[in-house]
C-alpha cells in the first residue's frame, strides 16, 4: 500500500508557484495494475516521482508499506567512474537483491553482454535506457512504476520490455502513466486519475477515462 496523507505539491509554472496536488488523502493498492491518467506527461512524471520518493511533497506524508520501484528505465544515480558491473552490484545491495544474479541476468541480454566491464561514462547512450529498464525488472519489487507503457518504448527493445513487464506483473503490482487508452483497457484493472488537484481511484477504466477527459475539457 502507498498512502498519501494531506499531501500538497507545489511547482513553479511560467514563473508562478501553484499547487499541482493539494491536500491529497488516498490509499493506493500495491498489488494491482493501475493506469495513471493526468492532464500532461509532466504531471505524470511528477506523480510517479512522488510515488518513488525521487521527489518529496511540499507538505504532508507519503507512506509506503510495500517495496516500491524507482521509475522503470530511470537513469539517474549511476556512478560514471564505476563499471556497469559495479553499478549493477551497487543497486542490488541498495534494494536487497542478489548482485551476482542481477549481473548474470543483465549479462544474458545479447545487446548488453559485452558492456558489463565498461565504465558507465563509456556506456553507449543508445543502450542506457534499455539497460536501466532491464535493471529495474531484475529486482523483485512489490509494485513497479512506469512513466510510459512498455508498448511505447523504442522498437529495438520493445519486445523484451513487454516480456519483462508481463512476467513481473503476474506476481506484482504496477502503476503506469498512460498515453494510450487501449493499453489501459487491455492491461489495467484499476485507474488513478488526477482531478482538480486530487488523486482519485477508479475500479472502472472507462469511468476514469471519462472523468479525465471531462477535466481536460473543463480546463480548456
Amino acid at each position: 500500500m502507498i498512502t498519501f496523507k494531506r499531501v500538497t505539491k507545489r511547482k513553479k509554472v511560467n514563473g508562478k508557484t501553484r499547487d499541482i496536488l493539494s491536500l491529497v488523502d488516498i490509499e493506493i493498492p500495491s498489488n494491482r495494475r493501475i493506469a495513471l491518467f493526468t492532464p500532461s506527461a509532466e504531471d505524470s512524471n511528477l506523480v510517479i516521482n512522488l510515488l518513488a520518493g525521487i521527489e518529496s511533497p511540499t507538505s504532508g506524508l507519503i507512506r509506503r508499506t510495500a517495496k516500491v520501484s524507482f521509475p522503470v528505465g530511470y537513469v539517474g544515480g549511476f556512478q560514471g567512474e564505476l563499471t556497469v558491473r559495479h553499478n549493477i552490484a551497487h543497486v542490488a545491495r541498495l534494494y536487497g537483491a542478489d548482485p551476482a544474479m542481477m549481473v548474470d541476468f543483465i549479462g544474458s541480454i545479447p545487446a548488453l553482454r559485452d558492456t558489463l566491464n565498461l565504465r558507465f561514462n563509456d556506456f553507449p547512450r543508445s543502450l542506457r535506457r534499455q539497460f536501466a529498464q532491464i535493471l529495474t525488472y531484475s529486482i523483485p519489487f512489490d509494485v513497479y512504476l512506469l512513466n510510459v507503457e512498455p508498448t511505447s518504448v523504442p522498437t529495438d527493445h520493445r519486445e523484451i520490455a513487454c516480456t519483462l513487464f508481463e512476467a513481473r506483473t503476474r506476481v506484482a503490482g504496477a502503476i503506469i502513466a498512460i498515453r494510450n487508452a487501449a493499453f489501459a483497457k487491455t492491461h489495467c484493472d484499476m485507474a488513478l486519475a488526477m482531478l482538480d488537484r486530487k488523486l482519485v481511484l477508479f475500479h472502472d477504466i472507462e469511468q476514469a477515462l471519462s472523468a479525465s477527459r471531462g477535466a481536460r475539457t473543463g480546463a480548456s
